[in-house]
Parts: C-alpha cells; sequence; structure tokens
C-alpha cells in the first residue's frame, strides 16, 4: 500500500510556494518561467523617471541586441524580447536603452548601462556607456544558460544612438 502525505506535508509545500513567490526583495519583481522562479531587479516602481533600470540573467533574446525605445510600440517589442512583462507604460519624455548579451554558458554574466556615460559625440550622436561582467576562472557561477539583459529609462533624445562598452 502507497501511504501519501498528509495534509500536514501539503501545507509545508504551498507555504515553501507561497514564499518562493515572494523571493522578490525591495524594488524587485519575482518573474515566473515555467518551474523556475527568477528576480528582475527593479530600481524603481512602475512610472519610472530617468536612470530606472531593469535587469534580469534570463530572456528570450538568444543573440546579442542593442536598442533603443522611443514609442510604445517599440517599448512592446523590447519586453517581448526579454521575456517579461512591461513595468508599466513608457514614461512620456523619456526612451529606454536595452543590451541583450545573448546565450550564454553559465550565471555570472551581468551588463550594467552607466547613467554618468551617457553623453552627445563628437559626431553628434547619442553615446551610451555601458559595462559588461564576466565571470573570472575562479569565479563560482551557477551553471546552465543564461541571457542577461538590461533596460534603462534614459531622457528623451531624438539624436542617433551609439552602445559603447566601457572597459
Amino acid at each position: 500500500m502507497v501511504q501519501r502525505p498528509g495534509w500536514k506535508w501539503w501545507l509545508v509545500g504551498a507555504a515553501t510556494a507561497l514564499a518562493l513567490a515572494g523571493c522578490a526583495g525591495p524594488g524587485e519583481q519575482a518573474v515566473h518561467l515555467g518551474d523556475s522562479v527568477i528576480t528582475a531587479a527593479l530600481a524603481t516602481p512602475p512610472g519610472a523617471e530617468a536612470g530606472s533600470a531593469w535587469r534580469s540573467d534570463i530572456s528570450r533574446q538568444m543573440e546579442r541586441f542593442e536598442t533603443t525605445a522611443r514609442t510604445p510600440a517599440e517599448w512592446a517589442d523590447l519586453w517581448r524580447r526579454s521575456g517579461h512583462a512591461a513595468p508599466g507604460s513608457l514614461p512620456g519624455e523619456h526612451m529606454a536603452a536595452a543590451i541583450f548579451l545573448g546565450t550564454r554558458v553559465s550565471g555570472g554574466y551581468t551588463i550594467t548601462i552607466d547613467p554618468a556615460e551617457v553623453r552627445k559625440g563628437d559626431d553628434g550622436v547619442l553615446l551610451i556607456g555601458y559595462r559588461e561582467q564576466v565571470p573570472g576562472p575562479e569565479a563560482l557561477v551557477a551553471p546552465g544558460q543564461t541571457s542577461p539583459f538590461t533596460v534603462m529609462i534614459l531622457p528623451l533624445e531624438p539624436r542617433q544612438v551609439r552602445f559603447v562598452r566601457l572597459s
């Protein structure tokens, strides 16, 4: 005769699931993908202003991709590529800059847009500086594929954009 766990084990399982669903800390959003729960760091809640940023280790974008979003349609496309729900609408008089790293073989990869490095270039192009962190050979990282990305809200600029990797 197979003995099934009683109601107490079901209660423990339900409590654990609720706790994991709330794994996001202050300013973070729990995102559920199948049986996995990941957190996307949210610098501020929806209705964000310039400098607000979101990032995650998981996205649907498998190749490296850099883009800006100045319209609601571009904003929606950006979040469709991420595989996450948009955290509200794109704030008026703002645009978003996004960098997707593409597929990586482990955790430990991060990307950060540096607001101090967003400036007008000599040729009139808006330069958006970013830093990419790559885990070293001795780093302890989670195994498994990741596809990190970051999104930052910036003041609206009509200029053409060039992303510049900083050392």
